[in-house]
């Protein structure tokens, strides 16, 4: 059986290597925090500006761009809409705009 200091010993020796590690983790958690918050912050920024490019967009011409790109996808091969009709409509007075597809 180990002599009562050679235990305290190791006790200390334990917990100065748990303490360690513990700051190790709190170091890497603090790192990917920052991380995730850097990139939250780009991504709220991308959509704050496509809201602010939205907010003064003439309805009927996004409906007609989305129109338009559907039948290119159509067209080419490229769409997951296979052969369907294209419908949009723009409805300023809810600034709305509604695409639906059909086959």
């Amino acid at each position: 059986m180990p002599e009562n200091g050679s235990l305290n010993e190791a006790t200390a020796g334990t917990a100065t290597a748990l303490s360690q590690t513990a700051q190790e983790y709190g170091q890497k958690i603090s790192e990917v925090a920052s991380h995730a918050k850097d990139f939250v912050n780009d991504k709220v920024s991308v959509v704050g500006d496509k809201i602010k490019d939205l907010q003064n967009a003439d309805l009927g011409e996004l409906a007609e761009n989305a129109k338009e790109y559907a039948r290119k996808k159509t067209r080419t091969g490229n769409s997951h809409f296979g052969s369907c009709r294209t419908f949009a409509r723009a409805d300023s007075s809810r600034s709305k705009i509604t695409i639906q597809f059909s086959n």
